[in-house]
């Protein structure tokens, strides 16, 4: 019995002690562990944490809300408050990539992508100081635009290649850390005895949840990479359209890539801003059919932010969500911002109670924001282009774009076009008679009837003063000769139904290619057929053929000097 007990007391001083030495053990591989994870921490924060924050600023100070924004801004409204703003977010993002620049670890991509985007910013910068002297050079903003036009595709590439070396960092530095826990698990489990079960289960878990943490925080920057690059690719796809159709066609396969199959509807405001439109629907399935008709009838629009509703029962929801043959859903209501004023809403459902990805949320909101951009830049060029190229009384063609369209019509085709000068008769006299107010108001109601009378393929221009040009395309002299007489018997009717003086108007018509092939010759031919009409008692149509049967001294070509000025009124 003392043996035994002899032998307990020397069994549990030992068993005791082999314990204790494996726990120490243990907990010193333990510390050993935690040590090189929160290193591994450090250095991730260090390396991918800062990388990631001056990416973040660099897009902030360059992207649609910083530097290109203000730019275009400047470039189209010549507020000279947007210099400022654009000097600054450039500042901001060189002062960005210096700092980006100063990382340890920098690769020749990364420093490469640097170079590229500072090339950039260093163009912005050389226009920012060109712009006063070009803007007092050229009138057009069309022209201006070609003269400071930067090509952003470089500083694009590189914040891609940035964010590319972001997420390689990411994924090594994952793999480093997994490694480690590997070899952790290892070192616990051959040291692993009766009596530590509970601290290796511990410490299995500890390396569960700092594997899920980091994981967590892959899936996050996985995301947020996505994001970013959906982002620059919406961005580049709008550079590149040029009129509206490619606009709402860029967002249409943008709002597929992030909804799938969604139900959704884009409406939009028409010219007046009064009525909403829709523009775009779900192809697949059936589109939402909000009912709101204007502007200032959806809260989203009102509001100028994105609405989201988690059911369409609840108290606070849209009404106009209510009572839909559908059931019960969910919305997102995303506004849509033009010319400064929001004119047009992305209407979104989907199943009650199943509220939208944030990441889904904000791709939707980049591509209405960046389009709504976009769209604001496109017409305001179209305006610009249509004051530039039409009369401001009558809404015709300027002499100079009708010769341009006019020459650009016999290039693409061989013929017969019919070029035509008309004039109104006795205008000088009914300006003398009936004030001038009343003159413009007959050489409105003269474009207007000869709108209405002509076709869209036709041109129609005013020349000078009372005189106007038309070019009828694809049409010989006799069949012109009708359109014309057609013409004249509408502005009969026309000026006996409106509120002032009568009148009527006398034509002269040449032949595209019989009488010529360049728009000047055409133009003085018309111009002496004119003058015979105006000698055969006005009101009436003269061609070429009339011409060539009275006496070719009936009137010489006039001068350029001799043609009047739109802003100048002469005898008729």
């Amino acid at each position: 019995m003392k043996r035994r007990f002899s032998a307990i007391r020397t069994l549990v001083p030992i068993t005791l002690g082999s314990l204790l030495i494996v726990l120490a053990f243990g907990g010193l591989s333990g510390a050993d562990t935690r040590g090189q994870v929160s290193h591994d921490w450090e250095l991730y924060v260090e390396q991918v944490g800062q990388r990631r924050t001056l990416l973040l600023e660099m897009r902030e100070h360059f992207g649609y809300g910083g530097a290109i924004h203000d730019f275009k801004n400047l470039l189209i409204r010549g507020d000279e408050r947007y210099s400022d703003r654009v000097a600054g977010d450039l500042d901001g993002v060189r002062t960005a990539v210096t700092r980006y620049a100063a990382l340890p670890n920098i690769s020749a991509a990364e420093s490469a992508a640097l170079d590229d985007i500072l090339s950039v910013v260093a163009q912005y910068e050389s226009n920012l100081l060109r712009l006063p002297s070009l803007r007092f050079e050229l009138a057009s903003v069309t022209a201006l635009d070609e003269q400071v036009r930067v090509d952003d595709t470089p500083a694009l590439l590189g914040f891609v290649t940035l964010q590319a070396r972001l997420s390689e960092l990411s994924r090594l530095l994952s793999r480093d850390f997994e490694a480690q826990l590997e070899r952790a698990s290892t070192v616990l489990s051959t040291t692993a005895v009766v009596g530590v079960a509970a601290v290796f289960l511990v410490m299995v878990f500890v390396s569960w949840r700092l594997e899920r943490g980091f994981r967590e925080r892959d899936d996050v920057l996985s995301r947020e990479a996505s994001s970013f690059g959906f982002d620059i690719q919406v961005q580049a796809a709008l550079e590149l359209a040029d009129e509206e159709p490619e606009v709402f066609d860029v967002i249409e396969r943008g709002l597929a890539e992030t909804l799938g199959q969604a139900s959704m509807e884009l409406l939009v405001a028409d010219n007046s801003l009064a009525r909403l439109t829709p523009a775009l629907a779900s192809r697949d399935v059936e589109p939402p059919g909000c009912p709101v008709k204007k502007p200032s009838d959806c809260a989203a629009v009102r509001r100028g932010r994105t609405m989201t509703f988690s059911s369409s029962e609840t108290l606070d929801t849209c009404p106009r969500l209510r009572n839909r043959p559908s059931g019960p859903c969910s919305a997102v209501c995303v506004p849509l911002t033009l010319m400064g004023g929001h004119a047009g809403v992305l209407h979104v459902i989907g199943e009650k109670e199943v509220p939208m990805a944030p990441l889904v949320l904000k791709q939707l909101e980049s591509v209405i924001n960046h389009s709504g951009s976009r769209l604001s830049v496109l017409r305001t060029l179209a305006v610009t282009r249509l004051q530039a190229d039409t009369d401001p009384l009558t809404g015709a063609l300027n002499r100079r774009s009708f010769e341009r369209d006019c020459a650009a019509a016999m290039t693409r085709s061989d013929g017969p076009h019919t070029v035509v000068m008309c004039d109104l008769d006795h205008f000088k006299e009914l300006n003398d008679t009936a004030g001038h107010e009343a003159g413009d108001r007959a050489l409105e109601l003269f474009a207007d009837v000869v709108r209405t009378t002509l076709r869209p393929v036709d041109l129609f221009g005013r020349y000078g003063g009372e005189e106007f040009c038309m070019m009828l395309n694809d049409c010989d002299e006799e069949r012109a000769t009708r359109v014309l007489d057609r013409l004249r018997a509408a502005l009969s009717e026309a000026t006996r139904r409106y509120a002032g003086p009568r009148f009527t108007a006398s034509f002269g018509a040449a032949s595209f290619p019989a009488n010529g092939r360049d728009v000047p010759g055409l133009l003085g031919t018309a111009d002496r057929c004119l003058y015979l009409a105006k000698e055969s008692g006005r009101d009436c149509v003269r061609t070429s053929s009339d011409l060539a049967t009275n006496s070719p001294s009936v009137i010489p070509p006039r001068t350029p000097s001799e043609i009047p000025s739109p802003s100048l009124r002469h005898v008729s």
